[in-house]
């Protein structure tokens, strides 16, 4: 969220963005995030690092180009998803025998709220585009590197088999 911050131009953008950022850091959402892994007892391990680093790198690199409409359309995908993800999410936590329900309840609601604001966004930020784009760009690039990200958490052995496919 800080790197589409830094890339939009326009003041609706900063201030959708600001409002989820303050928001992020006021109320503490990555503790929440953590208090529910330990509590699922589902903490990351150094295996789990190392086998979504690739697909992890790629989406940090795509953010560090610092593309506004890419990243608004990258971020309103990834906070919709999350919002449609929860449920699920919960229920592992239950079934990993965590009561600790505060992160995936706080996120079933206000990441609608996030997806809305980012649409608003990307609405302000392309008006402000260059029309029309070059056959080149493809505004969905960050969709596309996140989408691998969480196939490669969801399926990393499936991940890995399309990645030797489409990189022979």
């Amino acid at each position: 969220m800080t790197a589409a911050y830094l890339s939009v131009a326009s003041e609706e953008a900063h201030s959708v963005i600001r409002d989820n950022l303050l928001e992020e850091v006021r109320d503490n959402h990555p503790g929440m995030m953590r208090k529910f892994a330990m509590a699922a007892d589902a903490f990351p391990t150094d295996s789990d690092a190392l086998a979504v680093h690739r697909n992890l790198h790629n989406v940090r690199l795509f953010v560090g180009r610092l593309s506004g409409v890419k990243i608004l359309l990258m971020m309103a995908f990834f906070e919709g998803f999350i919002s449609r993800f929860m449920p699920y999410l919960a229920e592992l936590g239950r079934r990993q025998g965590s009561a600790e329900q505060e992160y995936t309840e706080v996120h079933g609601v206000c990441d609608v709220a996030h997806t809305q604001g980012l649409f608003r966004a990307l609405e302000a930020e392309a008006a402000l585009m260059d029309y029309p784009l070059t056959p080149a760009t493809n505004p969905l690039e960050g969709v596309e590197v996140l989408l691998a990200l969480i196939q490669n958490i969801v399926h990393p052995r499936i991940a890995d088999q399309i990645h030797l496919q489409v990189n022979r």
